[in-house]
């Protein structure tokens, strides 16, 4: 015997089926509680916002030590590599 959407009876007892989504970021099917929930776990959420907040890349850079161009995978990079990067550490602690 069915009742109302969503609802069957069993022994005596309303069973109500959980509504579900998909989270917007790995697709899975979870039973969410808040009608304003788009993540079915806190680590999709903060890596969800994390990749909003980089935007898209890559970027084009010009390394603030020997100043060559480059590409970037993050905005705020600074150096082309690894030997600029340890040139600037060095001469910020001779400073």
């Amino acid at each position: 015997m069915m009742g109302e959407a969503g609802e069957s009876h069993r022994a005596g007892r309303t069973i109500v089926s959980m509504p579900t989504r998909e989270c917007d970021w790995c697709g899975r099917t979870y039973t969410y509680t808040r009608g304003h929930s788009r993540f079915d776990t806190d680590a999709c959420r903060v890596a969800y916002y994390r990749d909003q907040k980089r935007g898209s890349g890559p970027w084009e850079l010009v390394c603030v030590v020997c100043g060559e161009p480059f590409t970037a995978t993050r905005r705020d990079a600074l150096y082309d590599k690894g030997a600029c990067r340890s040139k600037a550490s060095r001469h910020a602690v001779d400073s």
